[in-house]
């Protein structure tokens, strides 16, 4: 079951389900438009995931239709462009936020706190002497905008309304698994399995939404994502009910 908190009005509410958020956003911004019957979605073929996710859309009457198409090469290297840019803004950011909210706690002691698979990953990329550069933050910024205007192109040329693929390219991982995941057969990062796919929508400035699509053999959830242009929300909503009757309710876990 997919939770997505939303800030509104200075509180943070949990969805449940898609009909929860477009609810949580009339209640704030007026009524979203209705459900979308049909529309072309674009699975996003440049991410690697263990699971098939695309089956229900597959079904004739499905209503949305399909349309494979390679992925602009400025768009490719997101998750290069989110890493630096993360990592350049990490420790200022952060340490701002926790002397803001007065926590009484630096970012140091945080640090010492986290496990050590987290802590690796921000000694790797966010701490001297691993910390990217001016230069180089100042040039993904750079990058970062051509890789929306190419997004932006992308969804014009194929007219299509969202991308659709799994958010983690791994089931959710072992209690434990901190530091590298199996992936066919090759072990990897966690945060690249965790954060590979998702990077696209972050460093476009994407509306994104995630459903329930399934579980794997072991009983475990999958999800699927979808991801439109910035500004999109509700359209994206609307799509997004659409989907959860074709997606359908996923069975509890066994336990």
């Amino acid at each position: 079951m997919a939770l997505i908190d939303i800030a509104c009005a200075g509180q943070f509410r949990t969805a449940r389900a898609n009909i929860d958020v477009t609810l949580l956003i009339e209640d704030e911004v007026g009524p979203a438009e209705g459900a979308i019957s049909t529309r072309r979605l674009v699975p996003y073929r440049y991410v690697r995931c263990d699971v098939a996710i695309h089956q229900p859309f597959e079904q004739p009457d499905a209503g949305a239709t399909l349309v494979k198409a390679e992925l602009a090469e400025a768009a490719k290297p997101a998750m290069g462009i989110a890493l630096a840019i993360i990592g350049y803004d990490s420790l200022p950011g952060i340490s701002e936020f926790l002397e803001q909210q007065g926590t009484g706690v630096t970012y140091e002691q945080m640090l010492e706190q986290a496990g050590g698979g987290v802590r690796g990953v921000i000694e790797a990329t966010a701490l001297p002497p691993n910390r990217p550069t001016k230069e180089v933050y100042e040039s993904m910024l750079g990058q970062r905008e051509e890789l929306r205007k190419a997004i932006r192109n992308y969804f014009e040329t194929q007219a299509i309304v969202a991308m659709a693929f799994p958010p983690i390219m791994i089931a959710p991982p072992k209690i434990g698994e901190d530091a590298e995941v199996d992936i066919r057969g090759q072990k990897t990062p966690l945060y690249i399995a965790m954060s590979r796919n998702i990077s696209l929508g972050s460093c476009a400035s994407m509306s994104s939404l995630v459903l329930p699509a399934g579980t794997t053999s072991d009983g475990l959830p999958v999800g699927m994502e979808f991801d439109a242009l910035m500004g999109n929300d509700r359209q994206l909503l609307s799509l997004g009910l659409s989907l959860e009757k074709v997606l359908g309710p996923i069975p509890g876990p066994r336990i």
